[in-house]
């Protein structure tokens, strides 16, 4: 449907959950306030989690939850998806929609993006 305000509506034990789906070839990937100000409130008026989920080329999904602070960058007219946020606030699929996860660093050093695949999003020649 064209101009949705929400591209997926989700649902598991007792979460529910509107996703706003994103991809990008590399970062930085810009969002208009409005397209995010209709979906917030869309989520909010059916009582729904709002997320982005972001697919980067070399990276795969990432998963940001619109409720917590600073999850996207003020640049004008426009949100802002940046490596920061996504290494910072950002989440795998099965990190954000599953189950408690143990929260050492062996598993947030599995999950989170490391050196080799920002220099990928950015464009950064990589050389080891």
């Amino acid at each position: 449907m064209e101009n949705a305000d929400c591209d997926i509506l989700a649902g598991k034990k007792g979460q529910k959950y509107a996703v706003e789906v994103k991809s990008c070839k590399k970062l930085p990937k810009y969002i208009t306030k409005d397209q995010i100000n209709r979906f917030i409130v869309f989520a909010d008026i059916f009582g729904l989690k709002p997320v982005i989920g972001i697919r980067v080329n070399r990276l795969g999904w990432v998963f940001l939850n619109l409720k917590e602070k600073n999850v996207l960058k003020n640049s004008g007219k426009n949100w802002v998806i940046n490596l920061e946020i996504l290494r910072k606030k950002g989440k795998r699929f099965a990190q954000f929609f599953g189950e408690k996860i143990n929260k050492t660093l062996k598993v947030d050093k599995d999950i989170l993006i490391n050196e080799k695949e920002l220099d990928m999003l950015t464009g950064a020649d990589y050389s080891e």
